[in-house]
């Protein structure tokens, strides 16, 4: 049913009614995709730290987990990342976000490489590779994998 082709006024109760209705829809959509994602993920070993359903929202509901390798098998060429400095860890932390049956997966992992270098300078992720208090140079964002074999 949908509730923008219903005309209601205050002695029209359907108007009220379709909005619930759908309200419940909704919900109940969230609910069941929720559902099945974190028995899919239990199933896989992954442990589900927390959800959101985001009701009232726009968007899926959030679903968070713990930073596992498998992650990447599971939603390889589904997940985006982004890259951030954390202020309370003292390291660059990526983010990653994969949408999945109707929900989105998010974790985090720690960049080894950035681990115990210090804040940036700017104490901003912007500012990787630029010199830090003590003189050290944060690795660059990204480094060319070495070349195998011999002289081409």
């Amino acid at each position: 049913m949908n509730p923008s082709v219903i005309r209601g006024n205050r002695r029209n109760p359907t108007h009220a009614e379709a909005r619930r209705a759908v309200a419940r829809a909704e919900i109940d959509a969230r609910l069941d995709a929720v559902r099945y994602v974190c028995h899919d993920l239990s199933d896989r070993s992954v442990t589900v730290a927390s959800v959101d359903l985001r009701i009232g929202e726009a968007g899926k509901p959030l679903v968070r987990v713990e930073a596992r390798p498998l992650l990447r098998v599971i939603f390889a060429g589904e997940c985006s990342s982004g890259r951030h400095w954390d202020a309370d860890a003292g390291c660059a932390v990526h983010d990653f976000r994969a949408p999945w049956h109707g929900c989105e997966i998010a974790w985090s992992e720690v960049d080894p490489r950035s681990v115990g270098r210090g804040a940036p300078a700017g104490g901003s992720a912007s500012a990787v590779g630029a010199p830090t208090p003590a003189g050290a140079l944060h690795p660059p964002a990204w480094v060319p994998a070495p070349r195998s074999g011999g002289a081409q």
